[in-house]
């Protein structure tokens, strides 16, 4: 990764010695990488989150989770899971588990939904 976090040097820049961004070089002089991004799997996450019993209450959230009706009624969203596309999901039986885990993505500068 760019000791900036311009980039990280995976795919096409994996052979780049230097950021192509900023110009900072990759490696110290004696070839350890100046900065490092650990990856953890979205798996070992979970299943990190989960062993714990105060963080695994918080993730039934989702499931736990009821609408202000009053809000709703004057098309004021409180949550995510107010949303049409999760209500339509919902309909079409996903989430049925009170453990399921409903995951959201979102980009700078870029609308994923209208």
């Amino acid at each position: 990764m760019c000791v900036n976090s311009c980039c990280a040097f995976v795919g096409v820049l994996e052979n780049e010695t230097k950021c192509k961004f900023c110009k900072e070089n990759r490696y110290y002089s004696n070839s350890k990488a100046r900065k490092n991004l650990p990856f953890i799997s979205i798996i070992e996450r979970l299943k990190l989150q989960f062993k714990n019993s105060e963080r695994s209450k918080e993730l039934l959230y989702r499931h736990n989770y009821t609408c202000n009706k009053e809000e709703f009624a004057h098309n004021n969203i409180g949550d995510i899971f107010d949303g049409q596309i999760y209500q339509e999901l919902l309909n079409d039986k996903y989430f049925p588990d009170p453990r399921d885990i409903a995951f959201t993505a979102s980009c700078d500068s870029y609308q994923i939904f209208r």
